[in-house]
């Protein structure tokens, strides 16, 4: 049996519940992918996917994920380290259950979202598929990203040009509220007599069954963002 060992130092979620694609999409250690009722486990992640069933997944002693993937006739176990970044358990915890569980993906929630993060730095994207229309003036969606260059949060809404911020006062999840207050200019305003940035407020629109692992994440990130 091959023994290949990750470590979970960067963990990335991925909901998309749109009509034409959905799928949950995750990284912790390793790519795993929903595929029907199940995650699988993506054995190309930099190509187009490879999907294969795994067996004899296992958390020990929440530090370790364990999974058995046979392809052809040679048997490889994995061994994934939680213990890298706080979110480990919890992403390897929400596959379990979702395999347990097999809960379908509804296309009604509207959000799909993204969620990158390591230890230091985070990016989290949230768009309102519902606005299904391919003319940029028509999305609306809200970016906050952390990396070696400073703090950034990105507003579009429907009919108004996109905003972006370089100064962010606060950024806090109440229940399904996540509000933002920004400082500064929007730097991609060219008008001078531009007013203040108001607090803006995004209503999450998540299934029920992953709304759990997504306020874990988003808390994760804005919990970075405050240190």
């Amino acid at each position: 049996m091959n023994i290949i060992q990750s470590k979970a130092s960067f963990i990335q979620f991925t909901l998309d519940p749109d009509t034409a694609w959905t799928r949950i999409d995750m990284i912790v250690g390793e790519n795993f992918r929903t595929l029907g009722d199940s995650f699988q486990l993506n054995t190309t992640p930099l190509t187009d996917a490879t999907l294969v069933p795994f067996s004899n997944f296992q958390i020990v002693d929440q530090k370790t994920l364990i999974l058995d993937v046979a392809v052809n006739t040679s048997l490889s176990r994995y061994q994934i380290d939680l213990t890298k970044h706080k979110a480990g358990l919890a992403v390897a915890q929400f596959i379990e259950a979702y395999n347990a569980g097999a809960p379908k993906i509804k296309t009604a929630f509207s959000d799909s979202i993204k969620i990158e993060t390591d230890k230091q730095f985070f990016k989290f994207q949230i768009e309102d598929i519902s606005y299904d229309d391919t003319n940029i003036e028509n999305k609306k969606w809200l970016i906050i990203s952390r990396n070696k260059y400073g703090v950034y949060v990105q507003i579009k809404e429907p009919l108004i040009a996109q905003r972006r911020y370089e100064q962010v006062k606060s950024v806090e999840l109440r229940g399904h509220l996540l509000k933002v207050a920004c400082a500064g200019e929007d730097l991609w305003n060219e008008t001078a007599s531009e007013t203040p940035p108001l607090p803006y407020t995004w209503k999450l629109n998540v299934q029920p069954e992953f709304a759990e692992i997504v306020t874990t994440l988003l808390t994760i990130c804005i919990e970075q963002l405050n240190k």
